[in-house]
């Protein structure tokens, strides 16, 4: 019979062994507004809001081509179910409810560098356009992690998260991420024009920033951080995460500013970033859009960190 040596918080399995891994920290440190929250979630007005499936064929297929709708619908792969309001609305949703799905180039290298029965984190992920994917990918061993500190994008994940099904494999938490935990304010909330593009700044929600660090993630294939401009310190927060697990990062960097048109400081920022995720080990370029959407995807803002 096989010998354990008892250590705090460790549990070994009597197949040679070896320790099962640590729950994740997820409970609030410094911040404690639960239940005004879960009331603002449970006060979601469903019926003011509709459901649209992405992908479908698209409304505007005469237009562009049924044979080049139909390749994109064949080879995209199921994403889920959204709640989305009426107009004025977010063009990301009405871009949806189009039939099309949100950065197909993410997409793609989702559903190609996800690892089932692993952990993926979606860092900045609005109401859950990439996060329902990445649950499918992981499988019920698996688990998403995903961080959105707007209030009312946050309840729309949820509630997103809910309508597919996926509670048991897709955590929504509301933490911003930085490299430091402290509580911070939102930038003043957007209506009807990107709202998931607000960074850390004044005026808005009030919320916990914690590290990704403090987490204590193990076993992660994945990481995707869509933060407009605050990826230099979600990045210091997850040092311990990035060379412990050597995820796949896929980053926007410096909020939608297209690498061909970007300016001298631009530039510098970008390559300061890029050089910031070498340093731990890994390549990066620019994550080019699909073949099939380059008409629709032509700027070049996100990129890829393979270790």
């Amino acid at each position: 019979m096989t010998h354990c040596v008892a250590a705090a918080l460790l549990l070994c399995t009597f197949a040679g062994g070896e320790p099962q891994p640590a729950a994740p920290n997820l409970a609030p440190m410094l911040l404690h507004d639960g239940p005004e929250i879960e009331r603002y979630i449970d006060a979601f007005p469903s019926a003011e809001y509709g459901i649209v499936e992405s992908p479908r064929l698209p409304h505007d297929c005469p237009r562009r081509g049924w044979l080049l709708c139909v390749r994109i619908w064949w080879s995209t792969p199921y994403i889920g179910r959204f709640y989305v309001e009426p107009p004025p609305r977010d063009p990301i949703k009405h871009y949806m409810e189009l039939g099309y799905v949100w950065e197909p180039h993410i997409v793609a290298s989702i559903e190609e560098h996800v690892v089932s029965d692993s952990v993926a984190v979606d860092v900045g992920a609005y109401m859950g356009v990439h996060a329902l994917l990445m649950g499918r990918l992981v499988g019920q061993a698996g688990r998403v992690y995903a961080f959105e500190p707007q209030r009312k994008m946050f309840r729309e994940l949820r509630h997103n998260v809910r309508l597919n099904g996926l509670g048991d494999v897709v955590a929504p938490l509301r933490y911003a991420l930085g490299e430091e935990n402290a509580v911070v304010e939102m930038d003043a909330p957007r209506k009807g024009i990107y709202e998931g593009g607000v960074a850390v700044g004044a005026g808005g929600d009030r919320v916990e920033m914690r590290t990704l660090d403090s987490f204590g993630f193990e076993n992660v294939s994945l990481i995707k951080i869509d933060v407009e401009g605050f990826e230099d310190a979600v990045l210091a927060g997850a040092a311990q995460t990035i060379r412990a697990s050597k995820p796949v990062i896929l980053i926007e960097i410096l909020g939608r500013v297209d690498e061909a048109t970007a300016s001298a400081e631009q530039r510098q920022r970008i390559d300061a970033t890029v050089s910031t995720i070498e340093a731990f080990g890994y390549r990066v370029h620019a994550l080019p859009a699909d073949a099939m959407w380059r008409a629709t995807w032509r700027e070049r803002h996100d990129y890829i960190a393979l270790p």
